[in-house]
């Protein structure tokens, strides 16, 4: 299976975060975290209405 280059990115030491509204959505791709073993961290919020509290040097 090929790797998400978000999961790249984290394995790369870059801090990634993923934001999601489906809570199927978001367990699915903490169960992929694990399997790549990558250190993103998963949001069950609407992008809309979330607090990011700082800011991102990139965005997708």
């Amino acid at each position: 299976m090929a790797r998400a280059i978000w999961e790249r990115f984290s394995n790369a030491g870059h801090s990634v975060a993923g934001i999601g509204f489906s809570k199927c959505s978001i367990e699915y791709a903490k169960g992929q975290r694990a399997i790549y073993k990558s250190d993103i961290s998963y949001f069950y919020q609407g992008y809309l209405t979330m607090d990011y509290g700082g800011s991102f040097s990139a965005a997708d």
